[in-house]
């Protein structure tokens, strides 16, 4: 895939630079807009990094998060 001259040309593959894991290559967005490009403005969550957000999003309170952590439900 990375070989692809068609990927090459169109740029499908970028690099981006991450803190933790150095550097990344990353899929660019598939539809491209002359106006209002799509951009990378953050690098990908980290495994269950935004799990309690999400949980709290999905209705789930600190107390019921604690236990489902505890009970080794998530991480």
């Amino acid at each position: 895939f990375l070989d692809d001259p068609q990927v090459r040309s169109n740029g499908t593959v970028f690099e981006a630079e991450d803190p933790e894991a150095g550097r990344l290559r990353m899929l660019r967005h598939p539809v491209r807009f002359e106006r209002t490009p799509a951009s990378l403005r953050h690098l990908p969550p980290r495994l269950g990094e935004q799990g309690d957000a999400i949980l709290r999003e999905a209705g789930y309170d600190d107390a019921e998060i604690a236990r489902l952590r505890a009970g080794g439900a998530i991480g």
